[in-house]
Formats: C-alpha cells, sequence, structure tokens
C-alpha cells in the first residue's frame, strides 16, 4: 500500500509539473491547460480510486483561494 501511495503522488508531482511546463514553455492558452488537467484528472481518478482522496486537500485549498479572491474583484470591477 505504501508502494501505490508513492507511485500516486510521483504521478500527481509530475503532473503538476507538466501542466506547469505547458504554460511556461509553449504557447497553450489557459483554457486548453485547464481541459488538459481535468481530463488528467479523471484518468488519475479511476485509476487511482480511494488513494486519490488523500490529495482532497490540494483542491479544497485551491477552492478556498478562489472564493476568497472572488468578492475584492467584484468589489472592485
Amino acid at each position: 500500500m505504501i508502494q501505490m501511495k508513492v507511485i500516486y503522488w510521483l504521478i500527481l508531482i509530475s503532473t503538476f509539473i507538466g501542466i506547469y511546463y505547458l504554460g511556461a514553455k509553449t504557447n497553450l492558452k489557459l483554457w486548453g491547460r485547464v481541459i488538459i488537467a481535468l481530463v488528467l484528472g479523471i484518468i488519475i481518478g479511476f485509476i487511482f480510486g480511494d488513494l486519490a482522496e488523500t490529495s482532497k486537500w490540494i483542491g479544497d485549498v485551491f477552492v478556498r483561494l478562489i472564493r476568497m479572491l472572488v468578492v475584492p474583484l467584484i468589489l472592485l470591477l
């Protein structure tokens, strides 16, 4: 089970680095990167199943950061 966790986290980190590389080194638009990340997330979720719940906190932090930005953007714009 420990080996699966290590493999899962290595794949997850390499996915993050790959998406960052696509944005930094290529001309790919943001919406394209989002679609690619969405598809990769679905594939990784299907492959690893319940183990993918260990990284749920990353999504929770992301959603909280987005919520934190919405109110100031609405008030300033």
